[in-house]
């Protein structure tokens, strides 16, 4: 056999190996939940996998999550009848859900201005028979830590702001349904590992009702199956979602509820999920829904970002 023969031989070999062994690999990993998709700031997103799940809460369900909480009132049908029914949502293949919640750092970058800033522009906000509360102050400040004192309004600037940047990505604030999937990260049990808050699970109020009373940087706990952190605790998160007190009539596909509803205090609400640093286990499940003004900041409540490639 000639010198060229052989040298012919070897290249058909490593590219039959080349075309078995590595293309699949990568054709395997775009497809691979978990794979971090990076943006030209640095953000870092998941590509969430396509499928089908069950939002929500059924009776079993409901019963387990009584039983992490003292309070008679969180068990009461009226309040637990927004997670009802249980019902199969489908959420299709090309979401990306940051990997965390929008730090401090990435809001600065953005838009310009302190977690001190944001306080001071909410001030104070009626909570009950005409009487104010004053939003907190020092809760935790650095680079790492979730930006919070955000209202919905101020989310979304944040989105608009993202979107001027043109950068190959399409950014919005989650529906309810994808991150609840995200959340759930192919778990029936009402967190993402099981169906006790400990600690060492999460920043929120634990089994013995101790917390940190604070937020933590936002990678301080273990990511959730699909390479998520903060899902439960930390800050609650907003989503895109116009409340509604049912899923009856709402979206089953995967996209934001934007229909008008009643208003509270004349304001329109919006879905919050996952519960802060001060939320019980039985707030910060996976299928719990909250509810807030969406001109309002609270010190405990922030937000990530989800995004499609153009």
């Amino acid at each position: 056999m000639g010198l060229i023969d052989m040298r012919l031989r070897f290249i058909a070999f490593y590219g039959l190996a080349l075309l078995v062994f590595v293309v699949p690999l990568y054709a395997q990993e775009d497809r691979n939940p978990g794979q971090v998709v990076k943006n030209g700031l640095g953000m870092e997103f998941i590509s969430l996998p396509s499928g089908e799940f069950l939002m929500g809460s059924n009776a079993a369900d409901t019963e387990l999550a009584c039983a992490l909480t003292k309070n008679v009132k969180d068990c009461k049908e009226r309040w637990l009848a927004n997670e009802k029914p249980k019902h199969r949502v489908k959420i299709d293949a090309g979401i990306l859900i940051m990997r965390f919640e929008v730090t401090q750092s990435q809001w600065r970058w953005v838009m310009g201005t302190t977690w001190q800033q944001q306080r001071d522009k909410q001030g104070k906000r009626r909570v009950f028979f005409g009487l104010f509360e004053k939003n907190r102050s020092l809760l935790g400040v650095g680079d790492d830590l979730p930006m919070y004192y955000v209202s919905w309004e101020d989310a979304n600037a944040f989105v608009h702001r993202m979107n001027q940047r043109n950068d190959g990505f399409i950014y919005s604030l989650p529906s309810e349904s994808e991150w609840e999937y995200a959340c759930r990260a192919a778990t029936t049990s009402l967190f993402s590992f099981g169906n006790k808050l400990y600690l060492s699970n999460g920043n929120a109020i634990a089994e013995n009702d101790m917390y940190l009373e604070k937020v933590v940087k936002v990678v301080t706990y273990s990511p959730n199956a699909w390479g998520l952190f903060d899902m439960e605790g930390n800050v609650a998160e907003w989503t895109a979602d116009m409340y509604f007190e049912s899923y009856d009539t709402l979206p089953v596909d995967g996209s934001p509820n934007l229909s008008k509803r009643a208003k509270h205090y004349g304001e329109n609400v919006r879905v919050l999920r996952g519960g802060g640093w001060n939320s019980s286990q039985f707030n910060a499940r996976c299928a719990r829904r909250g509810y807030d003004s969406e001109k309002f900041g609270w010190h405990d409540v922030g937000f990530r970002l989800t995004a499609r490639k153009k």
